[in-house]
């Protein structure tokens, strides 16, 4: 469609953030609707990653309506929570999501390696 066709011009200028970068396996391999994959994968790398750009994470905080950097995954989860997108992940997916920010890919099958060693390095 040309709206999907537009959006892949975007993000081949801008790129993706992490939360995009992984949840394209969860919705190839689960049959998750992108939104909804993303929408639960956005407040767990938030939490993880917050630290790496404080400045940055704290305007996307207090533009939500939080007060810092500290606090962007909260701000994060009350926006999904007003618009009904308070989804979780299946807690085997859960597992090896904390298992690769943990640096324990050896959990996961070969396909999401590659993904999420870039994710690990970012978070380092």
């Amino acid at each position: 469609t040309l709206a999907s066709t537009l959006g892949g011009m975007v993000i081949g200028v801008a790129g993706v953030c992490a939360p995009h970068g992984l949840e394209h396996p969860v919705s190839g391999l689960y049959d998750v609707v992108h939104g909804n994959g993303l929408a639960a994968l956005t407040p767990i790398i938030t939490e993880k990653s917050y630290k790496s750009d404080i400045k940055k994470y704290g305007e996307i905080s207090k533009f939500l309506g939080g007060t810092g950097a500290e606090d962007c995954a909260n701000a994060i989860k009350d926006l999904l929570v007003k618009l009904d997108l308070n989804v979780t992940l299946s807690p085997s997916y859960a597992i090896i999501l904390d298992s690769a920010i943990a640096g324990r890919p050896t959990y996961l099958p070969i396909y999401f390696a590659a993904i999420f060693a870039d994710f690990i390095s970012f978070l380092a």
